[in-house]
C-alpha cells in the first residue's frame, strides 16, 4: 500500500478509508481482525451518520500534532541560568537521552503518520443505510479515498453458520424466522452492495481462506509477517514458562557450568557463546530446529495466529538456553518476524 503523496498545498490528503459491510454471517468480524493485524485503525458497528466524520481527516481520529522539540522556556534569573548550565550529578537526568531529541523521531514539519481506517457499517446500527450510500458517494466526489468491501454468502451457508454458532441474527427481533431475516437484511444492504468496489463471496471459505484473501487484497507485499514471536530462555529447575507455545530442551548440549573459567559468566558472554555453539551437536540442533520452524511458523501465520512464545530451556537458564535464545531471536528477526528475546533466569545461579 503506497504512502499517500502530499498535495500542492503541502498538507497530507485524507487517509485511506475502507467501509466493510455485508450480510451477517459472511465473516466481517474475522475480516476486521485480519485488517487490524495488518495495521488498520478499526471501528466496528459504526452508525452511518458518523461515517462522514470518520472520513474527514480533520476529525478527532486524526493523531495530534507532535510536541515541539523546543517548547517556550520560562525566564530565569542569572543565578538560575548558571545553575541550569552546570553539569548534572551522576545518575540524575538520565531519563532523556540527549543524542536522540524528539525532533529526530518525529521529523521536521511531520505529523504522526496516520494508519488507514476500516469501519464496519451494517444493519446492527438500526440506521437507514441509504445515508451511508449518499455519504460514500459524496466523499468520493470530494476526493476522499474511500473503498467499499462487501462480504456476501449464500443463504444456505448462512443458515448453517447461524445454526452452528447459535448466534441470533441482528434482525431477529423484527424477523424471528431466520430465512426471512436474511432476506430482509439483503434488501437493506442493497444500496451498499450496488456501490461496492469489491464483493467477496465467502460461501466456500474456511477461516484461513478469508484471512488470506484479506491479506492479499489489503496487505503490503513487503510487510513483515503479522505474527509476533517471543523467545524466552529459562531454567527447568525454576519451571517451564506457563505461556509457552513451543518448548525446546537443550540440556543435552555440553554445559559451560563445568568449565571453571566459564561458570560465572552468563550466556551473553562471547566465550560462553563460542563454547556452546562450536560443537557438532549444537550445529546439528540449530540446523534441524531452523528447518522445523521454517516449515511451522508460516502455517501459524496462515491460520491467523497473532502471538507465538518459544521457550528454550536448560537446567539453570543461565548458559545454554541464553545462547540459543539469542541465536534464534536474531535468526527469526532475519526471517521477517517481529521478535523479542527475554532471559527469564539469567540472573539466577544454577547449573
Amino acid at each position: 500500500m503506497a504512502r499517500a503523496k502530499r498535495t500542492e498545498s503541502g498538507t497530507e490528503p485524507p487517509r485511506r478509508l475502507i467501509v466493510l459491510t455485508g450480510v451477517s454471517g459472511a465473516g466481517k468480524t474475522l475480516a476486521l481482525q485480519t485488517l487490524e493485524d495488518l495495521g488498520y485503525f478499526c471501528i466496528d458497528n459504526l452508525p452511518p451518520s458518523l461515517l462522514e466524520v470518520v472520513g474527514n481527516r480533520d476529525s478527532a481520529l486524526t493523531p495530534p500534532a507532535p510536541i515541539s522539540p523546543h517548547p517556550p522556556q520560562p525566564s530565569l534569573s542569572h543565578e538560575e541560568r548558571e545553575g541550569a548550565n552546570s553539569p548534572l550529578p551522576v545518575g540524575e537526568g538520565q531519563g532523556v537521552r540527549a543524542e536522540t531529541p524528539l525532533s529526530h523521531s518525529v521529523g521536521k514539519g511531520q505529523g504522526v503518520r496516520a494508519n488507514p481506517i476500516v469501519a464496519v457499517v451494517d444493519t446492527r446500527s438500526r440506521e437507514p443505510l441509504e445515508h451511508a450510500e449518499q455519504t460514500i458517494l459524496q466523499m468520493r466526489q470530494s476526493g476522499v479515498p474511500v473503498e467499499v468491501l462487501f462480504l456476501d454468502c449464500s443463504d444456505e451457508v448462512l443458515l448453517r453458520r447461524f445454526k452452528e454458532t447459535r448466534r441470533p441474527h441482528p434482525l431477529a427481533s423484527v424477523e424471528p424466522d431466520l430465512r426471512q431475516a436474511i432476506a430482509r437484511e439483503r434488501n437493506l444492504l442493497a444500496p451498499l452492495r450496488a456501490i461496492a468496489d469489491r464483493v467477496l463471496d465467502t460461501s466456500l471459505f474456511r477461516a484461513g481462506d478469508l484471512r488470506e484473501a484479506i491479506r492479499q487484497l489489503y496487505g503490503e507485499t513487503t510487510a513483515k509477517p503479522s505474527m509476533r514471536v517471543r523467545v524466552v530462555s529459562f531454567g527447568f529447575k525454576y519451571g517451564v514458562p506457563s505461556d509457552a507455545d513451543l518448548v525446546f530442551d537443550v540440556r543435552f548440549l555440553r554445559n559451560p557450568h563445568y568449565v571453571p573459567e566459564l561458570q560465572p559468566r552468563p550466556g551473553t558472554d562471547p566465550e560462553v557463546c563460542a563454547y556452546v555453539l562450536n560443537d557438532a551437536e549444537s550445529t546439528s540442533f540449530v540446523q534441524q530446529l531452523q528447518g522445523f520452524l521454517s516449515y511451522l511458523l508460516p502455517r501459524y501465520v496462515q491460520e491467523g495466529k497473532a502471538y507465538l512464545t518459544i521457550a528454550i530451556g536448560c537446567t539453570g537458564g543461565r548458559h545454554r538456553s541464553v545462547v540459543l535464545g539469542n541465536l534464534f531471536g536474531e535468526w527469526l528477526s532475519q526471517q521477517g518476524y517481529r521478535t523479542t528475546v527475554e532471559h527469564r533466569d539469567i540472573e539466577r545461579g544454577g547449573v
